[in-house]
This record gives C-alpha cells, sequence and structure tokens, in this order.
C-alpha cells in the first residue's frame, strides 16, 4: 500500500520527536529505505519536500518566492526582504516572461501577482 507523502512526512516529523538522539540516524535510514523501496526515487523526493514544508511551517518560517522579469536592484531587494520576517528564506527567481512587475508566492498557497503578463491576460481573456 502506497500512502501520501502528506501523511508519511508527519508520521517521519512524529518518530524523530519521539527517538533519542542516539537513534535518529538509524531512524533515517530505515525511513529512506522504505520510501524509496515501496514509492521510488519520485515519491521519497515528494515526501522530502512535504518533510521540509512541515519542518518550516512548525518553526514559524515561511518560504518566499520573488518571480520578476529581470534581477532585482539589491537596494530594492533589501527593502523587500525587510518587510518579511528575518527567518523567512526569500529566494528571486528570474522569469521573462513576465515582462515587468513582480510576483510574490509565500508557501506555494498565497500569491500575489502584479505583474505584466497577468495584467495583459486579464484584459485579453
Amino acid at each position: 500500500m502506497r500512502y501520501l507523502p502528506q501523511l508519511l512526512a508527519k508520521a517521519f516529523l512524529a518518530a524523530v520527536k519521539e527517538t533519542p538522539d542516539n537513534k535518529q540516524s538509524e531512524l533515517i535510514k530505515n525511513f529512506l529505505r522504505v520510501s524509496e523501496k515501496y514509492g521510488g526515487k519520485s515519491y521519497l523526493m515528494k515526501t522530502m519536500k512535504e518533510i521540509e514544508r512541515l519542518d518550516r511551517k512548525e518553526r514559524g518560517i515561511k518560504q518566499i518566492a520573488l518571480h520578476t522579469a529581470r534581477p532585482i536592484p539589491k537596494k530594492l531587494l533589501g527593502t523587500i526582504t525587510s518587510t518579511f520576517h528575518k527567518n523567512d528564506e526569500v529566494e528571486e527567481k528570474i522569469n521573462p516572461e513576465l515582462i515587468a512587475g513582480i510576483k510574490i508566492v509565500i508557501d506555494n498557497e498565497f500569491s500575489t501577482d502584479n505583474t505584466l503578463k497577468r495584467k495583459l491576460e486579464v484584459l485579453f481573456t
């Protein structure tokens, strides 16, 4: 039976909390072995991403992606990143198809899209 990566990630994090430090490396080895055996490498990667997401959420850290058509000047990037919590993970992603503007995505869940590409799509659809 194959479990959803979200369920396996929750179970793994719960097990890590209950396992003494000297036994955690064994726990991790078993987790990797079982995940790869029953789900393959792509399943393991999905589960690992879910573990990272849940761990960040538990520690109150947000993953923020700034999508722009061109690199953001350092001074402006500093101003933008200062609006977020100092522990948040801010990543700049360049996508020339956006033409201009910025799209901010927080934890792959919430986003605000102020790009010219989006405005043109709204205008012509």
